[in-house]
């Protein structure tokens, strides 16, 4: 019946899944699938609360990194504060979940939490350069972000290119917030 309902809901049939999900409850009450199904139908139906409230019921019991992932999806359409709590707890539990681990320091990037977003791309430099990349795209010239992605780079153990990436806000820029471990970076890489 959970698959049906899944597949009825990416086909767009919201009647059918949500009979699919009624179904589940009849035979199994309160099953996370068919809350799940619930909530997958308010979000496209644009009750953005109803499935964030719904998604973290379902993961409450069946939690798996998948449904935090999504519950933070789902949190941040539906505007609700601190939505990557969820992550935070998960990782609690599960240090080492990557998936969950690179999603939270990617909210960090985007709340210019820098050093914490590189705290936890320690080890991860490949992603790190990914995300640290396209965020300088679309951020434009940031001193703190063109250090960690430079750090990113001398992981992977590109040293020129760090130091070109180093050059720019350490000549530009007489203050910021991470400029002396920029420095002693860029003095290690001569």
């Amino acid at each position: 019946m959970a698959a049906l309902g899944e597949l009825q809901l990416r086909k767009g049939d919201l009647k059918e899944a949500c009979r699919s999900s009624q179904d589940i409850e009849r035979v199994e009450p309160n099953h996370p699938m068919a809350t799940l199904l619930e909530a997958e139908i308010a979000f496209r139906e644009k009750r953005f609360a109803a499935a964030a409230e719904g998604i973290a019921t379902a993961n409450g019991g069946a939690q798996s990194a998948a449904l935090v992932l999504r519950e933070l999806t789902v949190g941040r359409e539906a505007n609700l504060p601190d939505p990557e709590i969820t992550l935070t707890r998960w990782l609690k539990a599960h240090p080492n979940d990557t998936p969950v681990v690179l999603a939270l320091a990617e909210v960090r990037l985007g709340e210019r939490q820098i050093p914490a977003a590189l705290r936890l791309y320690d080890g991860e430099h490949a992603k790190a350069l990914e995300i640290l990349s396209s965020t300088r795209k679309r951020s434009g010239a940031i001193p703190d972000l063109d250090h960690h992605y430079a750090a990113a780079l001398v992981g992977l153990e590109w040293r020129d290119e760090a130091m070109t990436v180093l050059d720019e806000p350490l000549f530009k820029h007489p203050k910021f917030q991470s400029r002396s471990e920029a420095e002693t970076r860029r003095a290690s890489l001569d």
